[in-house]
């Protein structure tokens, strides 16, 4: 585990590096060894491991000198962290394994990726668009969720899934009687503890956030209040006889991003009223700044009141043909593609924009396209099939650009840049069809 740390992290108080770790000799090796093994055993962990430095990361809005519009960050002693490290890992293969967690929260588990959740979504707008069926889709953040954590439940969370004590121990006393200092511009404070919430900095903590949220995704799947797909098809060729797949999902959720999934507004309201009560009894909040709600149904006003359980607020829902982010990609019921297209091909221009009177060779031009250019497309657009016209627009605007900084003339056959034996610039297309 230590051989695949990373170089160049911060460290923590103590100033032990990564690198320091990673040169150890034998007897270092053998006392951390030990080390490791009394704090499982014991279920604790050092008290200088509880010291930790807190730095505020700005976010790309105006922070307007608000610490919640701030991103914390905690550096740990690296020690700490490859223990936490190895426990993170055995424990979340288990629970993969297993398949203790029933609420679909893609997130931190072996397997999980954020493709899934966006596939199933996108699924059930097509099945909407197909058999004309009334769906609502309402996307939740929560605000500040790791700094929110309470402890005495979050014990709770791990007791329920089985968790053995003297682990659970452990995870507990890594938040317990916590001391950090933050990093100012003119050297650090003095300690202060910390009385609620686990660390953003922490290896564990995703997993843990997953765990502590799941009581109420598992619930409310359980409930089956959410919108139903079918599925007929035949077992058997040699008979006409269909058999049918039903399944109802209320939810998808990956790390602190909810959607709830309905087919009515009743049934979103009663989802949303059971989400409340969970929030209130675990010190969660909704980010409403970040709320999201896109209907097909067509709606008397433009403006409708939604019952949040201990409150109702008023919610403007976007239409079906409205675009909505999630996780990064835009959506929209109506499955267009114009509005992912444009943002597309803004990226390409942009950055030719930028490069067109900058002195940089072929091969940088190459780097910058294969891997961050086309990588944002093709994350972008996961969810599309673009067509023939729409993919050779956004190639034929990579082209024009490599040619001309490379000093090629426009009249350079295609196939010369997309060679392997000169340049191997990617080509859009070749994601699409291989996607399909």
């Amino acid at each position: 585990m230590i051989r695949q740390l990373a170089n160049d992290k911060a460290p923590g108080i103590s100033q032990i590096s990564n690198e320091m770790l990673k040169h150890m000799g034998t007897l270092m090796k053998s006392a951390t060894l030990k080390l490791a093994n009394l704090c499982l055993q014991v279920g604790d962990i050092p008290e200088e491991w509880r010291h930790a430095l807190l730095y505020s990361i700005p976010k790309t809005m105006d922070w307007e000198y608000s610490l919640t519009k701030t991103r914390p960050i905690i550096l740990l002693e690296t020690l700490r962290k490859v223990l936490v490290k190895i426990v993170t890992k055995r424990l979340s293969k288990v629970i993969a394994k297993c398949n203790i967690l029933k609420g679909g929260n893609h997130a931190e588990l072996p397997g999980g990726s954020i493709e899934v959740p966006l596939r199933i979504i996108n699924t059930y707008i097509e099945d909407t668009k197909k058999n004309n069926k009334e769906l609502w889709l309402t996307f939740q953040d929560l605000s500040k969720a790791y700094n929110r954590v309470d402890i005495k439940m979050l014990k709770l969370a791990l007791q329920r899934i089985k968790i053995p004590k003297v682990l659970i121990c452990l995870i507990i006393n890594l938040f317990t009687n916590s001391k950090k200092s933050v990093i100012k511009e003119k050297g650090i404070t003095k300690q202060y503890t910390s009385i609620i919430g686990i660390d953003q900095g922490e290896v564990i903590s995703l997993l843990l956030w997953i765990i502590y949220y799941n009581p109420l995704l598992a619930e409310i799947n359980s409930l089956k209040m959410g919108y139903e797909i079918e599925h007929c098809f035949k077992s058997n060729v040699q008979s006409d006889q269909e058999e049918k797949l039903k399944i109802n999902i209320s939810s998808q959720s990956y790390m602190d991003d909810v959607t709830w999934i309905t087919k009515s507004k009743g049934q979103l309201e009663q989802i949303l009223k059971i989400a409340d009560e969970f929030n209130i009894m675990n010190n969660i909040q909704t980010n409403y700044d970040k709320f999201e709600m896109i209907t097909n149904k067509k709606l008397d006003k433009d403006i409708i009141e939604v019952n949040f359980g201990s409150s109702k607020r008023m919610i403007k829902p976007s239409t079906s043909k409205e675009s909505v982010r999630i996780l990064g990609v835009w959506i929209n019921l109506d499955l267009k593609t114009n509005y992912v297209f444009n943002q597309c091909k803004d990226i390409i221009k942009r950055y030719n924009k930028t490069i067109s009177f900058k002195q940089i060779t072929d091969l940088q031009m190459k780097y910058i396209y294969n891997h961050v250019i086309i990588p944002r497309i093709d994350y972008k657009a996961q969810l599309l099939v673009w067509t023939n016209s729409q993919t050779e627009k956004l190639n034929s605007t990579c082209r024009y650009m490599f040619k001309r900084k490379a000093s090629l003339p426009l009249t350079t056959p295609n196939s010369i840049i997309y060679s392997s034996l000169v340049t191997l610039l990617k080509i859009l297309i070749r994601f699409k069809l291989k996607d399909n």
